[in-house]
């Protein structure tokens, strides 16, 4: 064998391996299932107590796993969201399903990228901080359909007075039901809808 092939497979046999992630279906399809442009608008249109509300869903860092970019605005309001958060959907230590929720580096840069997914890549998972406490844990009901909910009294917040929130959450085909709301110490709600969830649409993926 020649000097210059020995060198090549000694080369090649030292180099590191990389495997590539292998694919959760459970994950694949809980995120394919809740990726997309959402609004409330319906839902308000009978019934003045709920707001129009828009709802982006994106899918971001493939190779890292399955996280999704999530914004959420008034509905003519949308260059001004008040909430934008990163979901990253991963088991726990008994399989369940969990979205983590965690918290952007200076919001502001990343209103609107739901269109431009790709400009998440100069962050990593390092760059974000959990909302401690505020996971919200799923289950699936059926074909397409999950429901789920953070744990109570985990998820500490001040906003607004109180002393918790909690969220509900209920995903079908084509349809996201959501229920955020703050409970004082005596668990009074303070704050959030009071009939029940806000009733998101998709309008498209």
């Amino acid at each position: 064998m020649k000097r210059y092939s020995i060198v090549f497979v000694i080369l090649y046999l030292t180099q590191p391996v990389i495997f590539a992630q292998s694919k959760d279906v459970e994950l694949s399809t809980l995120q394919k299932a809740m990726v997309g442009h959402y609004d409330t608008r319906e839902q308000a249109a009978t019934d003045s107590a709920f707001f129009e509300i828009a709802l982006h869903m994106a899918p971001i860092w493939p190779e890292r796993g399955y996280w999704l970019y999530v914004e959420q605005a008034m509905y003519d309001k949308q260059n001004k969201p008040y909430r934008q958060r990163v979901y990253e959907l991963k088991k726990d230590e008994k399989g369940g399903l969990v979205s983590v929720i965690y918290t952007l580096p200076v919001d502001s840069v990343w209103i609107g990228q739901w269109k431009n997914p790709a400009a998440f890549d100069v962050l990593s998972p390092a760059d974000l901080t959990e909302k401690k406490g505020c996971s919200v844990f799923l289950k699936k009901t059926g074909e397409g359909n999950y429901s789920g909910s953070t744990k109570p009294g985990e998820c500490l917040s001040p906003f607004r007075g109180a002393t918790w929130t909690s969220s509900e959450v209920e995903l079908f085909p084509g349809k996201l039901v959501s229920w955020d709301r703050g409970f004082d110490a005596d668990k009074k709600q303070v704050w959030g809808a009071e009939k029940g969830g806000y009733i998101f649409l998709k309008i498209a993926n």
